[in-house]
């Protein structure tokens, strides 16, 4: 799966940030849950990093807080609940650690917040798009790897939630 990524978008020649087993296992013992393979995967062959300048992995390993999976990812879920304490009929959709909820591990520039959907086993975990405009979490049943390469192929017809502009006809990863 990741070869049909990296053949569609190069990841760098020296990805940043890329981590270590270890690493790892202390970012799962401070959720309390195990990140999915594929997202290791990604993250080990493209580090830091934005596809097209426009859609930012949040990556464990990256000392910028605004692009760091566990700092960004607590501020952008406590946002989340505080914007739903406010407006509980607007903000309905759940967010981790809640059961079902949306752990993020991407953003937009627009900010749209991309995550998994925390139920049953990691390797089972679907991506969940938080689409900012509608306020609704829509469900594309498939892992992060796949997600991605559907994205930047234009495989979603029809479902208009990024700008015209991207992904662009060859996309690109760029390294903060």
């Amino acid at each position: 799966m990741i070869e049909r990524l990296m053949e569609l978008v190069p990841p760098p020649k020296l990805p940043i940030h890329v981590g270590t087993m270890d690493g790892w296992r202390l970012v799962e013992n401070e959720l309390g849950v195990e990140i999915p393979i594929d997202y290791k995967i990604l993250i080990s062959h493209y580090g830091s990093g934005a596809f097209d300048g426009f859609l930012w992995l949040l990556n464990p390993f990256e000392p910028n807080k605004n692009l760091n999976f566990q700092s960004q990812g607590a501020y952008l879920r406590r946002s989340f609940a505080e914007l739903r304490s406010q407006s509980p009929d607007f903000y309905g959709s759940p967010i981790f650690p809640e059961p079902k909820g949306l752990l993020p591990w991407a953003t937009t520039d627009e900010p749209d917040m991309i995550g998994w959907i925390v139920e049953g086993g990691s390797q089972q975990w679907a991506v969940g798009f938080h689409d900012i405009s509608e306020n609704k979490v829509i469900n594309f049943k498939c892992n992060v790897t796949d997600f991605l390469i559907k994205v930047l192929s234009n495989e979603f017809v029809g479902l208009n939630f990024f700008p015209d502009d991207f992904p662009q006809s060859c996309p690109t990863f760029v390294q903060p």
